[in-house]
């Protein structure tokens, strides 16, 4: 299993979060699998952010393609797409994220 996750800015002044939609396609170019996430949805949220996740099944040799569906121009930010048991340690300028949550510094 693989996750996804990314996170979308929420502007307040306009009334669509944006949905996540994953399409994966076998080396014949067939598409397999539909994965779909609606932001509203979402427990994850930070300041004005969103957090989506999806778990997504592992398939060897296809093509992972990643939808932001919005009537919006809107933001997204930390897209990670990972094996489930592996653990994602990055350091932004000011801060520290892990399995793209940010976490304290010090």
């Amino acid at each position: 299993m693989y996750i996804f996750s990314a996170w979308s800015f929420i502007d307040p002044s306009k009334y669509d979060l944006g949905d996540w939609k994953v399409t994966v396609e076998d080396a014949s170019g067939n598409q397999t699998a539909v994965y779909e996430f609606y932001n509203r949805n979402s427990h994850d949220v930070h300041d004005q952010w969103v957090r989506a996740e999806l778990e997504i099944k592992a398939c060897q040799d296809c093509t992972y393609k990643f939808y932001f569906n919005t009537n919006r121009e809107l933001g997204v930010d930390e897209l990670l797409f990972r094996p489930r048991n592996r653990y994602v340690l990055s350091r932004e300028i000011g801060h520290v994220m892990y399995n793209g949550f940010r976490v304290d510094a010090r």
